[in-house]
């Protein structure tokens, strides 16, 4: 029977459904690709993050129920109770709380851990999921539930097989991986443990709360030879009132006292940052103040997106609404910011040598490989034979835009 997948979203959706994939393989379904072969069963893991995300959801289910008209469509993840009302569709809706159980018994397979990451050259690892904050304008907590985190000795095991099987670098994911926590081990004794695993060459951090980043985080990758140089925080915001609207738990001298040990004790770390513009009682003063931090501090790159109201969410019936028109614009000053800042750093490593994790696939517009180096920059290479899935010592020519642009030495190979 053939079965195909698509998933939308988040690294903890692409995780689980790995699993999913490898549960069905076990169970002898033929897995196809959603663009091509018609399958039997689709399973679409959504996501709902932003309205646009909870749109994309609805399309790609009505997109498989085009594709044939006789399959069985299983829809999962992060649906908003408003698809499962409005959209006729699908056959079959589990929220991610029943997810294990019914997969469990729909594959009859009791898998708890991926040994692979089809089509990709870094793994992601679920180490842990739920919320328990309730931020004003976050849906989340109601999706995924309560904060629940993976035992310490499981996520160590999978690690190991993803490394037997050629993995070198992995991702920790999750909904608040700084909140990890197992049997009274939180994150920074998890990451003790994993960097002993032989043959792991390259641990990466997940998206971090600003409160997540602690002293004793930043002492352990600034000590580690593993841990990437690497941070991804969810910032949402630069100014102090809005902030506290948006019910996040800390303050801009909070995130400032953050980056200013991060790179005093990691000079080439590679910092990103989520941001909201638009959030309602965001007025001009307070944007100035948001674009205002992110100039003042080392932001290597920013992701931007624009406000937009969710239902069940305490920021939906909030006053003082901006407008899309101004969202807009104040979107694009960040992302202008966000490209010079970005340019500024990767310029400072022209000419310079960087250890880069080459991927099998391929940038989709030049066709070049495509590799990163630990601190997230994203390099093009010429096609080079017996790179993939390597590390290799790459030079730094150009910076165009977005593009870096390298080479790997003769001497390298």
């Amino acid at each position: 029977m053939k079965i195909s997948f698509e998933t939308l979203g988040c690294k903890l959706n692409q995780y689980d459904t790995q699993l999913l994939k490898e549960m069905a393989e076990a169970s002898s379904y033929k897995i196809t690709d959603f663009n091509d072969e018609i399958a039997d069963i689709y399973v679409i893991n959504t996501c709902s993050v932003t309205m646009n995300a909870a749109q994309q959801s609805r399309n790609i289910i009505r997109r498989a129920r085009r594709k044939s008209k006789n399959a069985k469509i299983i829809v999962t993840g992060c649906y908003p109770k408003e698809i499962q009302n409005n959209l006729k569709e699908a056959d079959i809706y589990v929220s991610n709380s029943s997810k294990s159980s019914f997969f469990e018994n729909f594959f009859s397979s009791t898998k708890k851990k991926i040994s692979k990451f089809d089509n990709h050259t870094r793994a992601f690892v679920k180490v842990q999921t739920g919320c328990n904050r309730f931020c004003s304008y976050c849906i989340v907590p109601y999706l995924r539930g309560r904060e629940y985190s993976r035992p310490s000795k499981e996520i160590i095991r999978e690690i190991e097989t993803l490394v037997k099987n050629k993995f070198m670098e992995i991702t920790l994911t999750g909904v608040h991986i700084g909140r990890y926590k197992d049997q009274g081990k939180a994150l920074a004794k998890l990451l003790k443990q994993i960097e002993s695993i032989e043959g792991l060459e390259r641990i990466r951090l997940g998206s971090l709360n600003p409160e997540e980043i602690t002293d004793e985080l930043i002492d352990i990758v600034s000590e580690s030879q593993k841990i990437c140089h690497h941070f991804h925080i969810s910032l949402q915001s630069g100014d102090k009132k809005v902030l506290r609207a948006m019910g996040r738990k800390y303050s801009p001298s909070d995130i400032a006292h953050k980056l200013n040990k991060i790179t005093k004790y990691i000079n080439d770390c590679g910092i990103g940052a989520d941001i909201i513009t638009g959030f309602p009682s965001e007025r001009t003063e307070e944007f100035k103040h948001t674009y205002m931090f992110i100039k003042e501090f080392p932001f290597t790159y920013l992701h931007v997106f624009r406000y937009s109201p969710m239902r069940r969410t305490l920021a939906a019936i909030m006053p003082d609404i901006v407008n899309e028109s101004e969202k807009k614009r104040r979107s694009a000053l960040l992302r202008e910011l966000g490209l010079e800042k970005s340019i500024n750093f990767r310029k400072n490593y022209i000419g310079k040598h960087l250890s880069v994790l080459v991927e099998t696939k391929r940038d989709k517009l030049t066709k070049m490989m495509v590799g990163f180096s630990g601190n997230y920059i994203r390099v093009l290479i010429p096609k080079t034979e017996n790179c993939e899935n390597r590390f290799k010592n790459v030079v730094i020519q150009t910076i165009s835009g977005y593009d870096t642009y390298g080479r790997i030495p003769s001497t390298s190979l």
